[in-house]
Protein backbone atom coordinates (compact mmCIF):
# COMPACT_ATOMS: atom_id res chain seq x y z
CA UNK A 1 0.00 0.00 0.00
CA UNK A 2 2.76 2.42 0.71
CA UNK A 3 3.90 2.08 -2.91
CA UNK A 4 0.38 2.87 -4.04
CA UNK A 5 0.31 5.82 -1.70
CA UNK A 6 3.66 6.96 -3.04
CA UNK A 7 2.37 6.43 -6.58
CA UNK A 8 -0.76 8.44 -5.78
CA UNK A 9 1.33 11.16 -4.19
CA UNK A 10 3.71 11.19 -7.19
CA UNK A 11 0.72 11.28 -9.52
CA UNK A 12 -0.70 14.29 -7.64
CA UNK A 13 2.72 15.96 -7.69
CA UNK A 14 2.94 15.28 -11.42
CA UNK A 15 -0.51 16.80 -11.99
CA UNK A 16 0.45 19.82 -9.86
CA UNK A 17 3.70 20.19 -11.83
CA UNK A 18 1.81 19.93 -15.14
CA UNK A 19 -0.67 22.52 -13.94
CA UNK A 20 2.18 24.80 -12.77
CA UNK A 21 3.94 24.24 -16.09
CA UNK A 22 0.84 25.14 -18.11
CA UNK A 23 0.22 28.25 -15.98
CA UNK A 24 3.86 29.25 -16.35
CA UNK A 25 3.68 28.72 -20.13
CA UNK A 26 0.52 30.84 -20.31
CA UNK A 27 2.17 33.63 -18.30
CA UNK A 28 5.26 33.34 -20.54
CA UNK A 29 3.13 33.54 -23.71
CA UNK A 30 1.18 36.49 -22.24
CA UNK A 31 4.48 38.24 -21.41
CA UNK A 32 5.77 37.57 -24.96
CA UNK A 33 2.50 38.93 -26.41
CA UNK A 34 2.68 42.00 -24.13
CA UNK A 35 6.29 42.53 -25.20
CA UNK A 36 5.30 42.23 -28.88
CA UNK A 37 2.44 44.68 -28.33
CA UNK A 38 4.75 47.17 -26.59
CA UNK A 39 7.35 46.73 -29.33
CA UNK A 40 4.67 47.32 -31.98
CA UNK A 41 3.42 50.41 -30.09
CA UNK A 42 6.96 51.76 -29.78
CA UNK A 43 7.69 51.03 -33.44
CA UNK A 44 4.47 52.81 -34.39
CA UNK A 45 5.44 55.80 -32.24
CA UNK A 46 8.97 55.80 -33.66
CA UNK A 47 7.59 55.64 -37.20
CA UNK A 48 5.18 58.50 -36.46
CA UNK A 49 7.94 60.58 -34.87
CA UNK A 50 10.27 59.87 -37.80
CA UNK A 51 7.51 60.89 -40.19
CA UNK A 52 6.86 64.08 -38.21
CA UNK A 53 10.59 64.75 -38.05
CA UNK A 54 10.92 64.28 -41.81
CA UNK A 55 7.91 66.52 -42.38
CA UNK A 56 9.37 69.18 -40.08
CA UNK A 57 12.76 68.93 -41.81
CA UNK A 58 11.05 69.36 -45.19
CA UNK A 59 9.14 72.37 -43.87
CA UNK A 60 12.35 73.77 -42.41
CA UNK A 61 14.13 73.36 -45.76
CA UNK A 62 11.16 74.90 -47.55
CA UNK A 63 11.08 77.84 -45.12
CA UNK A 64 14.84 78.29 -45.48
CA UNK A 65 14.42 78.46 -49.26
CA UNK A 66 11.53 80.91 -48.86
CA UNK A 67 13.68 82.98 -46.48
CA UNK A 68 16.56 83.00 -48.98
CA UNK A 69 14.18 84.07 -51.75
CA UNK A 70 12.75 86.81 -49.51
CA UNK A 71 16.27 88.02 -48.66
CA UNK A 72 17.22 88.10 -52.34
CA UNK A 73 14.00 89.95 -53.16
CA UNK A 74 14.70 92.39 -50.32
CA UNK A 75 18.23 93.02 -51.64
CA UNK A 76 16.86 93.49 -55.16
CA UNK A 77 14.24 96.01 -53.97
CA UNK A 78 16.88 97.80 -51.90
CA UNK A 79 19.14 98.00 -54.98
CA UNK A 80 16.24 99.29 -57.10
CA UNK A 81 15.30 101.82 -54.40
CA UNK A 82 18.87 103.11 -54.09
CA UNK A 83 19.16 103.25 -57.88
CA UNK A 84 15.90 105.21 -58.13
CA UNK A 85 16.95 107.50 -55.29
CA UNK A 86 20.29 108.16 -56.99
CA UNK A 87 18.56 108.84 -60.33
CA UNK A 88 16.04 111.12 -58.63
CA UNK A 89 18.84 113.06 -56.88
CA UNK A 90 20.72 113.43 -60.18
CA UNK A 91 17.52 114.69 -61.84
CA UNK A 92 16.91 117.12 -58.96
CA UNK A 93 20.51 118.37 -59.20
CA UNK A 94 20.15 118.81 -62.96
CA UNK A 95 16.80 120.58 -62.53
CA UNK A 96 18.37 122.87 -59.91
CA UNK A 97 21.22 123.71 -62.28
CA UNK A 98 18.77 124.36 -65.13
CA UNK A 99 16.66 126.57 -62.85
CA UNK A 100 19.76 128.56 -61.86
CA UNK A 101 20.66 128.99 -65.57
CA UNK A 102 17.09 130.02 -66.40
CA UNK A 103 17.02 132.51 -63.50
CA UNK A 104 20.28 133.98 -64.73
CA UNK A 105 18.94 134.20 -68.30
CA UNK A 106 15.68 135.66 -66.99
CA UNK A 107 17.56 138.34 -65.02
CA UNK A 108 19.65 139.19 -68.09
CA UNK A 109 16.52 139.30 -70.27
CA UNK A 110 14.75 141.53 -67.71
CA UNK A 111 17.77 143.85 -67.71
CA UNK A 112 17.77 143.95 -71.54
CA UNK A 113 14.00 144.54 -71.52
CA UNK A 114 14.36 147.41 -69.05
CA UNK A 115 17.14 148.92 -71.18
CA UNK A 116 15.05 148.49 -74.33
CA UNK A 117 12.02 150.09 -72.62
CA UNK A 118 14.20 152.97 -71.51
CA UNK A 119 15.58 153.38 -75.03
CA UNK A 120 12.06 153.16 -76.50
CA UNK A 121 10.81 155.79 -74.04
CA UNK A 122 13.77 157.99 -74.85
CA UNK A 123 13.16 157.52 -78.60
CA UNK A 124 9.46 158.40 -78.15
CA UNK A 125 10.37 161.50 -76.20
CA UNK A 126 12.92 162.48 -78.87
CA UNK A 127 10.33 161.81 -81.62
CA UNK A 128 7.79 164.00 -79.80
CA UNK A 129 10.42 166.70 -79.44
CA UNK A 130 11.16 166.60 -83.20
CA UNK A 131 7.44 166.57 -84.01
CA UNK A 132 6.94 169.62 -81.84
CA UNK A 133 9.88 171.35 -83.53
CA UNK A 134 8.50 170.35 -86.94
CA UNK A 135 5.04 171.68 -86.05
CA UNK A 136 6.59 174.98 -84.92
CA UNK A 137 8.68 175.21 -88.08
CA UNK A 138 5.59 174.53 -90.25
CA UNK A 139 3.59 177.23 -88.45
CA UNK A 140 6.37 179.76 -88.80
CA UNK A 141 6.90 179.00 -92.45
Amino acid sequence: RSIEDKMGLLHKQLEASEKYKSEYLKRYEDAINDKKKLADDYMSRITNLQSKCSSLEERCISLSKTLDIARQECLEWKRKYEQLLSKQKAEEDQAGAEIAILKSRSSAAEARLAAAQEQAQSALEEAEEWKRKYDIAVREA
